[in-house]
């Protein structure tokens, strides 16, 4: 009686994997979503969609999931995914309003904030405390680093909200924005983009502990933490058998 028991519980378990999840269809697809100009991590004009979509898709199909990856607006992503109509999106910084409503992966990848500066600021700051009354230009739909959240919300730093990064390039060389704060990949893609650009802006030396990014699923999804468990032991597996470094190179390569 006790192996029937629990065969009727494991059986138990797929159904609900197979059906019960409004995002996951018959053929057991996992539906994700993430947005563009996030190069060299996210972006469907990049290869295989972006660095950390390759490590993503690489994961599930590793695992034996077939995968469908969608592009959307990131606002609109993140929302959907949160109301469980995608089984997860990426790639995410964490933030207090988020950890209330998703749960999130192992970092899938580790970034190093840096503070860019137009050429022409005559500043040479060195702790985040001497930028107090200069203007950070944040694109839409990136939070706030952790390392400025304070001064953020006491108003010492003033935040502009621009449509795209590309934006907020030109604002800070128009002194609309004093400083953007990007990692050393980002700011290069960035800057690689803006065709005209015969300059570059000034990186400044302050430094703060690195953040990471993420694949994360709403809480409110049946799934939720298979899918977790699934993103985990699959990123773990891809770091054991060199995979994991083998993409990263590849997609540096072509930054």
């Amino acid at each position: 009686m006790k192996a029937i028991s629990h065969r009727v519980s494991i059986l138990g378990a797929l159904f609900l994997w197979t059906f019960v999840s409004p995002a996951i269809a018959a053929k057991n697809t996992i539906e994700l979503v993430t947005g563009n100009d996030f190069a060299p991590y996210s972006d469907e004009k990049l290869p295989k969609g972006g660095m950390l979509t390759d490590i993503v898709r690489t994961i599930f199909n590793e695992a034996g999931y077939p995968v469908k990856i969608s592009f959307e607006h990131w606002k609109r992503g993140y929302r959907d995914t949160k109301f469980n109509q995608f089984d997860g999106t990426f790639p995410y910084f964490r933030a207090p309003k988020r950890d209330r409503d998703f749960l999130f992966s192992a970092p899938l990848y580790e970034t190093v904030g840096r503070v860019f500066v137009s050429d022409n600021l005559a500043i040479s700051a060195n702790k985040i405390s001497e930028l107090g009354g200069l203007t950070l230009c944040r694109a839409l739909g990136y939070s706030i680093p952790r390392a400025f959240r304070s001064m953020v919300e006491s108003g010492n730093i003033p935040v502009l909200r621009a449509p795209k990064p590309e934006n907020c390039y030109h604002m800070i060389k128009r002194d609309r924005a004093q400083f953007v704060v990007w990692n050393d990949l980002f700011a290069q893609s960035v800057i690689n983009r803006i065709s005209d650009s015969k300059d570059t802006l000034k990186k400044l030396t302050i430094n703060w502990p690195p953040s990471t990014l993420h694949l994360i699923v709403s809480k409110k999804h049946p799934n939720a933490v298979s899918i977790i468990e699934t993103v985990n032991t699959g990123l773990d597996r891809l770091r054991r058998n060199g995979l994991y470094i083998d993409i990263l190179n590849q997609h540096r390569a072509g930054n």
